[in-house]
């Protein structure tokens, strides 16, 4: 038989006591800890990043219940805070201006304006745009009515107040038609918001990755066309130089293409390239294709003229040959018009 001297009675008695104390402080702790007020300055005064539900009155829901609201938000949605009241009667708020406002104008102007400005609930950010993100959805039970303060993040992005009434309440009406369910109502609006808005965020990701992936394509296109414009630049050269040859006495500007002002250009463009100038700096690339091509063009001209010219005059030399010498004359006072 086991047998416990006093003191060890004592210390089991001590460790129970102790542990149901670590017990209770599990139970308590911020991650779903619901903050009870009387007034609405209490929010602002009690508000917390890690505080999201805040009850006023009987609402009708269990503790057990509002400390899961409380966990699933803090897990799932913690630029978010919920107020949950039974009533606003009673409730009176000063505004930094001077005025005062009473019943749910009370709360709404506190919740809209004071949270933000008189706590860091204004610094809440989006982790993916950094926009200011707290959010804030209230209920009256009594008053049968909804408010919703939106963010930067979710305003930018048809998601803020003027699109609350008739569009984004939905999910609070229908939850609370279908037995007053008052956590849904948070929770489904809540839901139903942070599902549009990371939509919408992806959205734009999505259209800055093409857009990225756009300017990386349009920087390969013109290092592809600078390196083609070079190997131009190097047939007008060629085709100068034998235009030179056959017309010794020529100046004009094939017979002295501006080669090296084409080159300084390809040099300037290669010196501003980036993906985020690319487009741009092809527009002006075409520019010096357009004068390359210009006088590949005119070299092609110059070639035919001249094999045209060769052709008539090996045609114009047979036919003085013929026998009968018929065109001879004819073609003497053609030769006299060339």
């Amino acid at each position: 038989m086991l047998r416990y001297c006093l003191p060890s009675l004592v210390l089991f008695a001590l460790l129970g006591t102790a542990l149901a104390a670590t017990a209770r402080a599990q139970l308590a702790t911020p991650a779903t800890e619901v903050t009870r007020f009387d007034e609405i300055e209490d929010v602002i005064r009690a508000w917390r990043p890690e505080r999201h539900v805040f009850v006023k009155g009987d609402i009708g829901v269990g503790t057990r219940q509002l400390q899961e609201l409380q966990r699933w938000i803090s897990d799932h949605a913690p630029h978010w805070t919920v107020v949950l009241m039974e009533h606003a009667a009673g409730e009176s708020f000063r505004a930094a201006d001077g005025r005062t406002y009473r019943g749910m104008d009370a709360v709404e102007y506190a919740l809209g304006y004071g949270l933000s400005n008189r706590t860091d609930f204004g610094r809440l950010e989006h982790p993916q745009t950094k926009e200011s993100d707290g959010a804030v959805f209230a209920l009256f039970l009594r008053e049968r009515k909804f408010s919703y303060f939106a963010s930067d993040a979710q305003d930018r992005r048809g998601l803020g107040e003027a699109n609350w009434i008739g569009q984004l309440d939905q999910p609070a009406f229908r939850a609370m038609r279908n037995g007053g369910r008052i956590l849904d109502a948070a929770k489904s609006t809540i839901e139903t918001i942070d599902e549009q808005l990371a939509r919408a965020i992806q959205s734009e990701v999505d259209a800055e990755q093409r857009a990225n992936a756009e300017r990386v394509r349009a920087a390969a296109r013109l290092a592809r066309a600078i390196t083609a414009a070079r190997q131009r630049i190097a047939e007008v050269r060629m085709a100068a130089a034998n235009f030179r040859l056959q017309h010794p006495t020529a100046s004009g500007p094939l017979a002295r293409p501006a080669w090296e002002r084409w080159e300084e250009t390809l040099a300037a463009l290669e010196s501003e390239a980036t993906p985020d100038t690319a487009r741009a700096l092809l527009q002006r690339l075409s520019q010096v294709n357009d004068d390359i091509q210009r006088h590949l063009n005119g070299y092609a001209s110059a070639q035919a003229l001249a094999d045209q010219a060769q052709r008539l005059a090996e045609q114009g030399e047979l036919l003085r040959r013929s026998p009968a010498q018929v065109a001879a004359a004819q073609l003497s006072s053609a030769e006299s018009w060339w």
